[in-house]
């Protein structure tokens, strides 16, 4: 019988001093405010400009009506808004959860930042994990912080920072591997993995928008919720890998 032992593939990381992290955006005015409200004029001109700039290279769908496409600026800091931010990590040996929901997107990021501070100063946390962080979610959070006044804390900003430095991880990146085949979200590297994964028929991605157009938040955090245990889950499973002993 070949014998084996257990290895942490991502031993790198404490994971008693790790915040597994994911954040919920929408368009940060409804189409209609963006094209009748004086006070968006140069928002939705710069929109505009953006997307035509993506129908020439071919990054928006054919056939979607304007309305259809600002539902994208969700995924632009410059026009999108937080709904809510979630956080996941250990403390004194048990697992706990934290939300930060506020309409009021300012209060919101004040929120956030003292509680991801606190973390870092008081119980010295110094990873934040999560899927596509680089790529989308602490992008988000760097630029909203600097929007309201605020500096990034470090766990955020990685200006002037060494590579080398860069203790954060992110999932998506793990589970490529270098390659930009294949897919990386959560809900794939859950269906591989086994297990329970944050996606449901009732609420995806998809719907996000159309949850909070009504009015209906408390689904969004759920859903932001379970991308953070799923985090957590994926993280045990990476850190109980089996390696062939060689006598």
């Amino acid at each position: 019988m070949r014998e084996t032992k257990i290895v942490d593939f991502l031993s790198k990381i404490k994971k008693d001093k790790t915040i597994y992290l994911d954040i919920e955006t929408v368009p940060f005015v409804t189409y209609e405010e963006l094209c009748n409200n004086p006070a968006h004029a140069e928002a939705k001109q710069l929109w505009d400009k953006r997307t035509l700039l993506r129908l020439k290279k071919g990054d928006i769908e054919q056939g979607l009506s304007e309305k259809e496409i600002w539902e994208s600026a969700a995924l632009y800091p410059e026009y999108n808004k937080l709904v809510c931010i979630c956080i996941g990590f250990l403390l004194n040996g048990k697992y706990t959860e934290r939300e930060f929901v506020n309409d009021n997107e300012e209060q919101l990021i004040v929120d956030f930042l003292y509680a991801i501070t606190y973390l870092q100063i008081k119980n010295k946390f110094e990873t934040i994990i999560g899927a596509n962080i680089d790529g989308f979610d602490l992008p988000v959070l760097f630029r909203k912080a600097i929007i309201y006044g605020y500096s990034p804390t470090p766990l955020i900003s990685e200006y002037d920072r060494k590579p080398w430095d860069d203790k954060n991880c992110d999932i998506t990146k793990v589970w490529r591997r270098g390659s930009f085949n294949g897919d990386a979200t959560i809900a794939s590297i859950c269906r591989m993995l086994k297990m329970p994964s944050p996606k449901t028929d009732d609420i995806d991605g998809s719907k996000i928008y159309g949850f909070y157009l009504n009015g209906e938040v408390d689904k969004i955090v759920k859903y932001c919720h379970a991308d953070v245990k799923a985090l957590y889950y994926i993280v045990n499973y990476l850190s109980n890998l089996k390696v062939f002993v060689i006598l």
